[in-house]
């Protein structure tokens, strides 16, 4: 026969255990939610790829999936364009070469999708996004 003996008061475990299950919860949240965001069909919303690096007049196809209707936008409009702002596909031109005294130094690109779910013909936004990032060399 095992006996267990607690050094600490029960109050002290009830305590620790309450703690352990809500670090518990909260890494499972960090790590669920890190990898794709949500869209409003249930699906989940990603680009591809994600991060690549451009030298000015390179050019990327940028796709989106997981949502019906999607929309484009930039962090910065002088480092580079479009070709358009809707579509589950847009192609980015890099319009800008960064370097600093002779040395080559990266200059960052967000590209945003957010996607709508379309019902009954009518688009109604769901709030979801997700980021592209492009490095400019």
């Amino acid at each position: 026969m095992t006996v267990a003996i607690s050094i600490l008061p029960p109050i002290a475990m009830k305590i620790l255990s309450r703690i352990a299950a809500f670090c518990l919860v909260a890494i499972l949240a960090i790590v669920v939610c890190s990898c794709e965001t949500e869209s409003a069909g249930g699906s989940s919303l990603s680009v591809s790829p994600s991060d690549s690096t451009l030298s000015k007049g390179q050019s990327i196809t940028l796709t989106a999936h997981g949502g019906d209707v999607y929309n484009w936008s930039l962090s910065d409009t002088g480092l580079g364009h479009l070709s358009g702002t809707m579509g589950a596909s847009v192609v980015y031109t890099a319009d800008f070469a960064f370097s600093v005294s002779g040395t080559t130094t990266n200059k960052l690109q967000s590209i945003t999708v957010s996607a709508s779910a379309s019902t009954s013909g009518t688009n109604t936004t769901s709030g979801a996004s997700v980021t592209a990032i492009v490095h400019h060399k």
